[in-house]
Order: structure tokens, then sequence, then C-alpha cells
């Protein structure tokens, strides 16, 4: 198991992603000064977002399925609590975008490489 989201197990067998890209942010409130720089004034974390590129090769990595199950997972509007592969949990987060290539076609039209990512946005405190 590479990491899971909710009932959607990343492996092997299912997708597997490629890199984990993940972009953190914090917020900070700013006073305007007469004659000096802002006062600057840390307020609280800001948005946590996770990128996975993923790759699947029907038949020896990953099945078709698994974008389905991860389209209707997103489709509910629902949180997912996102575990490591060590079983940590990382924190809740709701799917906001898939983006899908399919490549390398056989002769009825199945796709023999599906190159796809997800991007994800942390919803917990």
């Amino acid at each position: 198991m590479l990491m899971t989201l909710g009932i959607f197990i990343f492996q092997i067998d299912t997708a597997a992603f490629l890199e984990l890209q993940r972009t953190t942010n914090w917020r900070f409130a700013n006073s305007e000064r007469f004659g000096a720089r802002p006062a600057t004034q840390f307020v609280g974390a800001g948005g946590d977002k996770i990128t996975l590129p993923c790759l699947i090769y029907p038949g020896q990595i990953g099945k078709y399925s698994a974008i389905e199950t991860l389209r209707e997972m997103a489709g509910t509007g629902n949180q997912f609590t996102m575990l490591n592969g060590s079983g940590d949990v990382v924190g809740e987060f709701i799917i906001l975008s898939m983006n899908e290539t399919q490549s390398y076609f056989t002769i009825g039209g199945l796709a023999k490489k599906i190159d796809f990512s997800i991007e994800l946005e942390r919803v917990d405190a």
C-alpha cells in the first residue's frame, strides 16, 4: 500500500502514483504603519494541497476502474481521510480535480497507458 484516500487504496493493483507534490501555505495579516514597514502578524494555517501524478498500464499496473472509483468519490463532495503508507493520518481531503490522458490504443480503442493526476485539498483544521 502506498497510501489510502477514504476507501481507495493507491497500490500497484489499483493505481500507482509517481510522486506526491504538496503545497502548504500560512496566513499573515499586515497593518500599515506610518514611516515604517507594515506590521505583520501570523494568523494561522492556510491552504494545503496535494497533487498526485498517477500511472496505469491496464493488465500490468492498475486498472481502468480505479479512475472511475475516484471520480465517483469526487462526485459525492465528501471529505476523505488520507493515510500514508505507514498508516499515519495525513488529514481530511476533498478531491478538487482530475486530469486524464489516455494513449497507445488497442484496435478496440482501449488505452494501453493512462496518465492521470488528482488534486486534493485539506479541509480539516
